[in-house]
């Protein structure tokens, strides 16, 4: 199973984000084909932080989630940059049909990301003082990803070691499911 992040070019045209012109038209088709070509689960939507949370840009967000097409095999998720709290993200994505992403390292995102959704996609970036991930940093993503209840989950990892935090967090929660008894 793979995710697209959607490409600059399917995001940002030179007026802004999400803001339509023949070369971000060009990008989104582009967007849709390759997600069409991997069979992606999922469309990640990863938004400027100077996509506000003010109406006009809402109204942006909406009109562009509404051209992707729809299907029980993919989802859309959002990863808004900027001012955007994860609580007042994750209720604008649930208006939108979509999957807010959420931080499970983050206070205000492990809680958003224990809210009880169907899908769970959390993103991890190490950057700053997150340069690197501890192993008790992994177990908290461990711990955000078995709580969240969810029936699908996916964690992301913005990290030149993304593989190695992904492989270990997958042998961390199957080792929870072990002790439990049950499927990771």
């Amino acid at each position: 199973m793979c995710a697209l992040i959607a490409p600059d070019s399917a995001i940002r045209s030179e007026r802004g984000p999400l803001r339509v012109d023949a070369k971000l038209e060009e990008g989104f088709g582009h967007m849709l084909e390759a997600a069409d070509a991997l069979s992606a689960r999922a469309i990640v939507l990863q938004t400027p932080t100077d996509l506000t949370t003010g109406q006009r840009d809402r109204d942006l967000l909406s009109e562009y989630v509404a051209r992707i097409p729809r299907s029980a095999e993919r989802i859309v998720v959002w990863a808004p940059g900027g001012l955007w709290d994860p609580a007042t993200a994750r209720r604008f994505a649930e208006r939108l049909e979509i999957v807010s992403a959420v931080d499970p390292l983050d206070d205000e995102g492990l809680a958003s990301a224990l809210a009880g959704s169907e899908i769970l996609y959390a993103r991890v970036s190490s950057v700053g003082a997150r340069s690197r991930l501890s192993e008790p940093m992994l177990m908290r993503i461990r711990d955000a990803t078995i709580a969240s209840g969810a029936e699908e989950a996916f964690v992301a990892f913005d990290s030149a070691r993304a593989f190695r935090y992904a492989t270990r967090v997958r042998e961390l929660i199957a080792s929870a499911a072990d002790d439990l008894g049950a499927e990771p």
